[in-house]
């Protein structure tokens, strides 16, 4: 590692104890955070999949949604520019699940309740302007969310927090 403002150089020394981390935290929490260990790949990559599939169009959302706020009115700029942040947080959110799926408690069953919730908000207000469309896609983002849940077997995230 070198320190550009002097220029010196550090050595980072590692040793086979710090690298032995599986014994210090034990198999049965290496196995819940491994994926390959716990399931086999016919059913974690599909879900994973979903996850970075469900990132990349929040990562679209985010970018067709630039546009809107840079034409804004003063009334809905502050509303737009919170829903396109909210993209990002979703994108990442839903890279972080797809990337590690088991330690990530909470993390699901927020992103599920949240799509969950504005699908049955879309259906009860479906006269209010893109409520359909983007009630259609939260729905879609429930079905992909839970799919992945079950392929993933998201659950464990709670067994391995437990255990912190």
């Amino acid at each position: 590692m070198c320190d550009a403002a002097s220029n010196h150089t550090y050595f980072i020394v590692v040793s086979a104890e710090s690298l032995d981390w599986k014994a210090r935290i034990g198999d049965s929490q290496m196995d819940a955070w491994s994926s390959s260990s716990t399931l086999p790949a016919w059913r974690d990559r599909p879900g994973r999949g979903l996850m970075f599939l469900a990132s990349i169009g929040a990562v679209g959302a985010f970018a067709l949604s630039v546009p809107v706020v840079r034409s804004a009115p003063p009334e809905t700029l502050w509303v737009e520019t919170w829903r396109m942040f909210g993209f990002l947080v979703f994108a990442g959110m839903f890279a972080l699940i797809a990337m590690r799926p088991r330690p990530s408690a909470g993390v699901w069953e927020l992103a599920f309740l949240h799509k969950l919730a504005m699908a049955i908000t879309a259906l009860v207000v479906s006269n209010a302007r893109d409520a359909i469309m983007a009630g259609t896609v939260d729905a879609a983002l429930v079905v992909f969310i839970a799919a992945a849940y079950f392929c993933t077997r998201g659950w464990q995230s709670w067994q391995i927090s437990a255990h912190q």
